[in-house]
């Protein structure tokens, strides 16, 4: 669950999402309480990201779960350049 937050100017930015049983196949250190900007590589396919976590000055953005492709021919046929985002949140004060 992706689950953002920002208040007052500057704001303050909250982030409560998590992640309930979580795992990544050959990965078996990863899971639910992974950091912000967990970065896998999943071979012979591309990027993984897990908690991928961006803030500027006004906005905060999270997507719990991003698969950037960037192995040509792999096994899924996906486009190199093709990015999946599941659970996504974003907060901005003006």
């Amino acid at each position: 669950k992706a689950d953002v937050s920002a208040t007052g100017n500057p704001p303050a930015f909250g982030d409560t999402s998590t992640f309930v049983g979580l795992t990544v196949a050959g990965h078996p250190g990863i899971t639910d309480n992974v950091p912000p900007n967990t970065k896998v590589s999943l071979a012979g396919l591309g990027t993984l990201w897990l908690h991928r976590q961006t803030k500027t000055k006004t906005k905060i953005t999270v997507i719990m779960v991003q698969l950037v492709v960037t192995k040509p021919s792999n096994p899924e046929g996906l486009k190199v350049g093709t990015t999946v985002n599941v659970a996504y949140a974003q907060a901005s004060v003006k």
